[in-house]
């Protein structure tokens, strides 16, 4: 099908692409969602705001309050930083699951955030690390935490004269993380998945950030299962245990797979995410 006709501006300041925005326009960044439903003919925008000539959006900093990722910054870059590995391995561990070469050299992270696709990744990490999306407009700016951004299947609270322009991940020393997902096939959209983060004191986990992805409209950050871990040794059979209170599996509009069957490996993926991190603290120790 081919595409509607559309204006087309490239701002190279970020003030000017937020009046275009403010006046109707769409902004563009990977294109890998907006450019596809435009082909299928689901979106019509009059005029598309291509965001890749601000070279603000597209930095990696460490600041007071954390990691701060500019939306621009392809999700490629970010697997390859090695700011990632060392100061938010939980988003390093996702980043290792995520689609094929090709679609992480061009998609960012404020799009992937912006797709809301209940079964990513990236804000499923983004969630359980309690990390913040700054918004901005013409009117000013606004910080939303990442558990209330997605508001369900495909929706955020982002509104139409907003731009995604960064996102704030706290970082925290001394911890390991693991990501365990199940897939159709290698490198597919994940049909359910759980992150989690530990930080462990001589064989007992003494913090833990643990979300889910897929279970439901949206991510889930798993407190229940956090304040389990917290306390405990960790082996396997505590993981177990803690990994059974995940919750329950939603069903919502696009699900890749039926609601019975991801509750019935809800607590198995859990348990996976929670082993691999455990793996690499015996990893580290072991380099030491």
């Amino acid at each position: 099908m081919p595409l509607p006709s559309f204006a087309y501006a490239r701002p190279s300041k970020l003030d000017e692409a937020l009046e275009l925005v403010a006046a109707g326009g769409r902004p563009l960044a990977g294109g890998q969602s907006l450019v596809a439903a435009m082909n299928l003919g689901r979106e019509r925008p009059d005029r598309v705001i291509d965001l890749n000539r601000i070279p603000e959006l597209a930095r990696i900093e460490e600041t007071d309050d954390g990691l701060l990722i500019g939306a621009l910054v392809r999700l490629a870059t970010l697997r390859e930083s090695d700011r990632t590995a060392s100061q938010v391995p939980l988003l390093a561990a996702a980043l290792r699951h995520v689609a094929h070469v090709q679609v992480r050299t061009r998609a960012t992270v404020g799009g992937n955030l912006s797709q809301a696709d209940p079964g990513s990744e990236i804000p499923a990490v983004t969630t359980a690390l309690g990390a913040s999306y700054r918004l901005r407009s013409v009117r000013g700016e606004r910080w939303v935490p990442a558990a209330e951004y997605a508001t369900g299947p495909y929706r955020t609270c982002r509104e139409p004269d907003e731009i995604l322009t960064d996102v704030s991940i706290p970082m925290h020393a001394g911890v390991v993380a693991g990501f365990f997902e199940v897939t159709r096939k290698m490198k597919d959209w994940p049909i359910i998945g759980a992150g989690a983060q530990l930080r462990l004191r001589q064989g007992r986990i003494v913090d833990a950030w643990v979300a889910v992805c897929g279970a439901a409209g949206r991510p889930s950050k798993l407190s229940g299962v956090e304040e389990a871990l917290v306390g405990s040794p960790a082996v396997p059979d505590v993981l177990a245990e803690a990994a059974r209170l995940a919750g329950s599996a939603e069903d919502y509009p696009g699900a890749r797979s039926g609601v019975a069957y991801r509750q019935h490996v809800l607590p198995v993926v859990v348990e996976r995410a929670l082993l691999k991190s455990v793996e690499a603290g015996d990893l580290e120790e072991m380099a030491s």
